[in-house]
């Protein structure tokens, strides 16, 4: 039996910097201009990767659909009319969600310049520690991406091989998932202090 991908406990942690993005943008205006561009710059981040979690959602629920269930008895028409076009899509759509991240990384270089600007190490540091915590979360939903191309790459061999009546190749569609999953987890606990060093900032009193 193949294992199936956890991939909606990816969008529930999405959803949570989601909330955490409203919160910020609304306790922002309270602060001093000196550190509103850099929790403007915060919340446009944020903002985008919310946006990144449809995306998100539509490459994992491809990646789950072009996933073949069995591989024995598969008919070489319903492969090449049926299964191919999902992979194809799903391939498509992990290139476009990976992008979307590698922008929102892009925007780390305009931020990290506003945080050297500041004098305060009471602000500076936790400021500091969100770009380090997003960052990092940032890699991990890259990671995760690849993972799916691995995923979606062992498939495809899957597929021509059948296609081509040749022996299968190994089949590590388990283990991946499995790596997803323990990626997922982690995902989950970085967000977790990113939520809490994105408070740490707007806490913040001059």
């Amino acid at each position: 039996m193949k294992k199936h991908l956890s991939f909606f406990l990816i969008f529930s942690i999405i959803l949570i910097t989601a909330t955490s993005c409203k919160t910020s943008q609304s306790e922002a205006t309270k602060k001093e201009s000196s550190i509103q561009p850099i929790v403007s710059s915060m919340n446009e981040m944020i903002k985008q990767e919310n946006q990144n979690d449809i995306l998100l959602q539509k490459m994992a629920a491809s990646v789950e659909e072009a996933k073949l269930k069995t591989i024995a008895n598969q008919k070489v028409t319903d492969l090449e009319q049926n299964m191919i076009p999902k992979v194809n899509q799903a391939k498509t759509q992990i290139t476009e969600y990976k992008k979307a991240v590698e922008s929102v990384k892009e925007k780390f270089k305009h931020i990290k310049q506003q945080v050297n600007t500041l004098t305060n190490s009471a602000i500076q540091q936790p400021a500091q520690q969100f770009l380090i915590d997003f960052e990092t979360s940032i890699e991990t939903e890259l990671s995760i991406a690849t993972k799916y191309e691995q995923l979606l790459q062992n498939q495809s061999e899957a597929i021509q091989a059948i296609i081509k009546s040749k022996s299968l190749p190994t089949d590590s569609s388990d283990q991946l998932v499995t790596e997803i999953d323990q990626l997922v987890s982690l995902f989950q606990e970085q967000v977790t202090r990113l939520n809490a060093s994105h408070q740490k900032v707007l806490s913040y009193k001059q």
